[in-house]
């Protein structure tokens, strides 16, 4: 049962759809709402609903704003929407499709991914992906190798598997020398946002657009207007943009499509992992009740310590031919 709040706070009010601890991720986000709760907005973190929002001419000045503060450095004007499908050089190598790939006003190549599952290869994917930009810029002409700073950010539904980036939010990985720390280029960026790492509630965001970007990627889709406390404009265009039902019938289909399969691959991975919870502990008690037989133990006092019945124990241990 979805148990809905509704709070006050100024001339606006929003709900938050509260689940039980036992309905919630490892990594702390809400799982989707029931059937009976109505989504007004896209979830942020799916392929589809990042890709409408954020991938859309339309919404361009929401991208910029959110690359300005991820990768202030750059101060960026305006940009371009490009070709997010790579092909590999050759048949037989492997390409890739983006979920936003863009150059700004002074030529920087950005590719924005989001990942919501956990993934093994996550690193040396985002090594791979980040070649693209780097030879493409090779192909366009001349002698020298001159090419224009790339980016790959990564925004992570959990952490990043494998390595310990602390406990902040954004991470920014670049190339340097191992004994001095100096920066052998700028040109070379892997920026990863680890939102299993954001926990504030409403009443602890600093304010920051960087916090309320945060706070909407992680918290969006079980939303039902937007916090008051997210005041800049820039949410005000994030919100209305994520809406639902501003859709068009093709786009809704295809984000409903998207949303059913997420569901439905989520429940494949939990029932897959409580059968293997439950194969694991069953051969954890197998040995226990094997070992308490080798000993002597009475079977009506295994019983009572395994759950196991009395015929079940006898069976541990006999051959075939018993």
């Amino acid at each position: 049962m979805v148990k809905m709040k509704r709070r006050q706070n100024g001339a606006e009010d929003y709900v938050i759809q509260d689940f039980p601890a036992s309905e919630k991720l490892m990594d702390g986000r809400i799982l989707y709402p029931s059937d009976g709760a109505v989504c007004r907005y896209v979830d942020l973190m799916s392929d589809t609903g990042f890709k409408l929002v954020f991938g859309t001419e339309a919404n361009k000045d929401i991208l910029i704003d959110f690359l300005n503060e991820v990768i202030p450095e750059h101060c960026i004007k305006d940009l371009e929407y490009m070709d997010k499908e790579k092909h590999g050089d050759s048949r037989d190598e492997r390409g890739c499709v983006f979920d936003v790939y863009c150059r700004t006003d002074s030529g920087v190549r950005i590719i924005v991914e989001v990942q919501k599952r956990s993934h093994d290869w996550y690193v040396e994917r985002t090594l791979y992906y980040s070649t693209f930009p780097v030879r493409e810029q090779m192909n366009i002409g001349g002698l020298e190798y001159k090419m224009c700073p790339v980016y790959v950010i990564s925004i992570l539904q959990g952490v990043l598997g494998g390595i310990s980036c602390g406990d902040g939010v954004l991470s920014r990985f670049r190339l340097y020398e191992e004994n001095s720390g100096t920066l052998l280029t700028d040109k070379y960026n892997l920026v990863f946002i680890e939102l299993g790492k954001f926990r504030k509630r409403l009443d602890e965001l600093d304010g920051s657009i960087f916090d309320g970007f945060c706070y909407s990627l992680r918290n969006m889709a079980n939303l039902m207007d937007r916090p008051v406390e997210l005041q800049q404009a820039v949410f005000s265009r994030l919100f209305e943009a994520a809406r639902i039902a501003r859709m068009d019938k093709n786009k809704h289909f295809r984000y409903r499509k998207t949303m059913t399969t997420e569901r439905d691959i989520h429940c494949i991975a939990l029932t897959e992992r409580r059968i293997g919870l439950e194969k694991g502990m069953e051969d954890g008690i197998a040995m226990v009740v094997g070992a308490m037989k080798k000993h002597g133990m009475p079977i009506d006092v295994i019983a009572a310590v395994s759950g196991w019945t009395e015929e079940k124990i006898r069976g541990i241990g006999q051959s075939s031919d018993d």
